[in-house]
């Protein structure tokens, strides 16, 4: 377990799981230095904006290797003013955003882990030794590596959708608007999760006519609107109906793109009620999540200039395990 506190450069502590280590009176006073005390390591680095401490067991392979501490005390340090600005809303809030990019990102150095372990590079004398070791585990597992560069590739650019969220509701963002061959745009950001839909039978089918896309691009911030359909995608392997298709169509003259599926059902009530932080359909049951996808699509289409509208289809509803299954349709306009 590693326990971690941000603070920016005020000395405000933004975020922190210290509280939860049960030793901490073990660096009472030294809490701003770069220590061992018994079992335990205290490292502690200052930048500009802020300051990053982290507390865990030495013989943790984070600890193992500097050039690993330094590289993750980075990667706290770069959402510090992220938080910073977040400060000023809802501190349950502020906790989700960031239990979700510090989980999305052990589980990207998990990944990493299973195709080469940081204690066998440890134990490498130099960069040539350290390829070598890296080719012979490729060499000895290729089809498991193979299946772990995929969630590599997903979990990349989930901490990049996640980051780029995050700047987006602290003000952060600069908007860089072009125009934009849709199906291609789709396809890119799509194939992250081929490998879910696969585990969940459920098949994407891109309906969009090559020479269509190219005749009627669409004018969008290429980050908002990654943004926007991560959550979405995320949405669809969560909540699609096992074993189903899901249909996209573009209409070029209109500037909408269409999503259908079978996915559980929304009720009629709920429809104005789903864009908002912290609420999840009422149908979802288990698979409800913190209530944070449909919010952030809002908030990106916001941006976009763009919103959402869902049609679902009532006159016919299958149940698979007591949920309630429709054909939905998701229209994107712009």
């Amino acid at each position: 377990m590693i326990y971690f506190e941000i603070r920016n450069n005020k000395g405000l502590i933004l975020a922190t799981n210290i509280d939860s280590f049960n030793d901490n009176n073990l660096f009472l006073g030294n809490e701003y230095k770069n220590i061992s005390v018994k079992n335990y390591k205290n490292v502690f680095k200052k930048f500009e904006s802020g300051t990053v401490r982290l507390i865990g067991d030495k013989k943790d392979d984070l600890f193992l290797s500097k050039k690993i501490v330094s590289r993750t005390i980075q990667a706290y340090s770069e959402i510090i003013n992220v938080l910073n600005s977040l400060k000023t809303s809802q501190e349950s809030t502020n906790k989700i955003f960031f239990h979700n990019l510090i989980t999305t990102h052990t589980r990207l150095q998990g990944e990493v882990e299973t195709i080469i372990s940081e204690d066998a590079l440890i134990k490498c004398n130099d960069h040539i030794s350290q390829i070598a070791a890296v080719k012979k585990s490729i060499q000895s597992n290729p089809n498991g590596v193979s299946e772990s560069m995929l969630e590599v590739v997903k979990r990349v650019t989930d901490l990049q959708a996640q980051i780029e969220g995050l700047k987006m509701l602290s003000g952060e963002v600069n908007t860089d608007f072009g125009f934009h061959n849709i199906k291609r745009v789709l396809l890119n950001i799509s194939y992250p999760f081929y490998n879910e839909f696969k585990k969940n039978n459920i098949s994407l089918n891109i309906n969009i006519d090559d020479q269509e896309s190219e005749n009627y691009k669409f004018r969008i911030d290429y980050k908002l609107f990654n943004v926007a359909m991560h959550h979405f995608f995320n949405n669809i392997v969560k909540y699609a109906k096992p074993y189903s298709h899901v249909r996209v169509n573009m209409y070029g003259e209109t500037k909408v793109i269409e999503f259908i599926m079978h996915s559980i059902k929304i009720n009629k009530e709920e429809l104005s009620e789903i864009n908002k932080l912290h609420v999840s359909g009422i149908n979802v049951g288990d698979l409800a999540g913190d209530g944070v996808g449909m919010y952030m699509i809002k908030h990106a289409l916001d941006r976009l200039g763009a919103y959402l509208e869902i049609r679902p289809n009532y006159s016919r509803c299958e149940y698979i395990i007591n949920i309630p299954y429709v054909e939905n349709r998701f229209l994107f306009n712009f």
